[in-house]
């Protein structure tokens, strides 16, 4: 099931399949994020950024940019 990073809870795993903005896809590739990769939701602020496990290290994503990437449950959670 396809859904967008802003829709997932916490401890939610799922692969990343888009980055639909290309600056914010070339500034998350310089983190080690990209397509195909398993992230895991570990904490979400109201209405704010959310922290994500993305293989071994820990990233924090603006509100701003959550609707912008395209995710899909893994089943594994």
């Amino acid at each position: 099931m396809t859904m967008l990073l802003d829709d997932m809870n916490i401890n939610n795993e799922a692969k990343v399949v888009a980055i639909t903005e290309p600056a914010l896809r070339t500034h998350l590739l310089k983190m080690g994020v990209h397509e195909g990769m398993i992230i895991e939701v570990l904490q979400r602020v109201a209405k704010g950024p959310m922290l994500l496990r993305a293989g071994s290290q820990e990233i924090a994503i603006g509100n701003a940019h959550l609707r912008k990437i395209e995710v899909e449950l893994s089943g594994l959670s």
